[in-house]
């Protein structure tokens, strides 16, 4: 009986104590704190040929600091591609009342950013060998380095991210980074700025004259990026034909460029970094060029509107014997009522025909005699009439030659015409 009363007071007693005193939770290493770090430059001279940081790993964490684990990164600027060479003079730990020397047991190597600019091209990035010592918390160990190049040559500390002109002895540097097992405990690691790939020029001009032509050589700077594709909207250029690549140029052929309808166009590079740039072509028409022009017209919904093709500086080449060229349309928007020729089209029921497609319309104009009913002068070559569908919305809706077309002279010699493209302008619904 008396046992049983001592387990009971036992077991109440225990009780007792559960509630007074609290729980004591199981902490992590890691979980309060992490190793943090000093540092400070001991030749704080800006032309010098050596870069001297000292360092000072703490262990300020609640479990052992094994060295092995910890790599440390001093950001700078390299001054020029020379080798550099990495000196530990000194490396103590002070474990207890004992200094025990680390030296030999520390490593260093050197990263280049390859994009790096400003005040950082470079790291120096300091480890351990595996048998380096372990810190116990609140225990340190002081790190005295040396960087210089091969050749001895200056560098200037002024623009240097982790440099630090002020102070004598160890302090918080938030410019040095230290890392724990790859991962970042301390600091504010520099980050070298992305920089995307460019063209230059970004605009350019093209005579479309037969003489003279030149092909348009673009820079491409890559910023260890490639090019992927040049494109003209919908429609990729083909590389070996319509551009080449030398070195750091992508040259646009002048034949692809000739054979351009519009009065300017965007070719598109892109990259393969996910960026494009892209190259404003505007093209230029010298006095006497042989134009095709696609006009305009304004109305509402319901109307049917005349939009003229017209003809310039025919006689300059030799008078027309053939034209081959297409329209297109937008549907949806646009009907083709009628097409009526033009006052330059000598017998147009022999000489000229259409077709009307979907979205198309296909002329042909050939001289039945080949050589008495040519086009001779400027001129309207058709009319189209348009009606404007119901419910269209108001704006412009384009109307464009669709191919470059074909033309020749009475020699039989073919024309390279400058085509211009038109519109239909919708009013607002009243």
């Amino acid at each position: 009986m008396k046992k049983n009363k001592k387990s009971y007071l036992i077991v109440a007693l225990m009780m007792l104590l559960s509630v007074i005193i609290p729980s004591v939770p199981v902490l992590a290493s890691s979980s309060l704190s992490s190793p943090t770090i000093q540092m400070y430059n001991s030749n704080k001279e800006i032309e010098t040929n050596t870069i001297s940081p000292t360092f000072k790993i703490i262990n300020s964490s609640y479990s052992p600091l094994d060295l092995k684990d910890v790599t440390v990164r001093y950001y700078y600027t390299s001054d020029g591609n020379q080798e550099q060479n990495f000196w530990c003079d000194h490396a103590d730990a002070l474990l207890g009342y004992n200094y025990v020397d680390n030296t030999s047991k520390v490593t260093g190597k050197f990263v280049k950013f390859p994009n790096g600019i400003g005040n950082c091209d470079t790291y120096l990035e300091i480890g351990f060998t595996d048998d380096a010592s372990i810190l116990e918390p609140g225990q340190s160990i002081s790190i005295q380095t040396r960087i210089t190049k091969a050749d001895w040559s200056n560098y200037n500390q002024s623009n240097d991210y982790s440099f630090d002109p002020i102070n004598s002895s160890p302090c918080e540097n938030l410019k040095v980074a230290e890392y724990l097992c790859g991962t970042l405990v301390w600091g504010t690691p520099y980050f070298p700025p992305i920089i995307h790939p460019s063209i230059s020029p970004t605009t350019a001009s093209f005579d479309r004259n037969l003489f003279p032509q030149f092909d348009i050589y673009v820079r491409l700077t890559l910023n260890n990026t490639s090019l992927r594709s040049i494109s003209n909207g919908n429609q990729l250029l083909v590389l070996g034909v319509d551009f080449t690549i030398n070195g750091i140029y992508a040259i646009i052929n002048k034949g692809y460029l000739a054979k351009q309808s519009s009065i300017s166009t965007t070719l598109t590079f892109s990259f393969s970094d996910g960026t494009n740039s892209n190259l404003e072509i505007y093209f230029a028409q010298p006095d006497g060029r042989f134009s095709v022009k696609l006009g305009s017209a304004t109305g509402a919904c319901g109307d049917t509107v005349s939009v003229p093709i017209t003809f310039e500086n025919v006689k300059e080449y030799s008078k027309l014997v053939a034209s081959e060229f297409n329209v297109s349309f937008d549907p949806s928007v646009l009907e083709v009522s009628s097409i009526t020729p033009g006052d330059i089209v000598t017998n147009p029921t022999v000489n000229l025909t259409y077709t009307v497609s979907k979205d198309t319309i296909h002329f042909i104009f050939i001289d039945d005699t080949f050589g008495e009913q040519l086009i001779s002068n400027d001129g309207t070559f058709a009319n189209i009439n348009f009606k404007i569908k119901s419910g269209s919305a108001a704006g412009d809706s384009p109307l464009k030659f669709s191919s470059p077309g074909i033309f020749g002279d009475m020699n039989l010699n073919e024309i390279q015409a400058l085509l211009q493209n038109g519109y239909i302008h919708i009013n607002t619904q009243v």
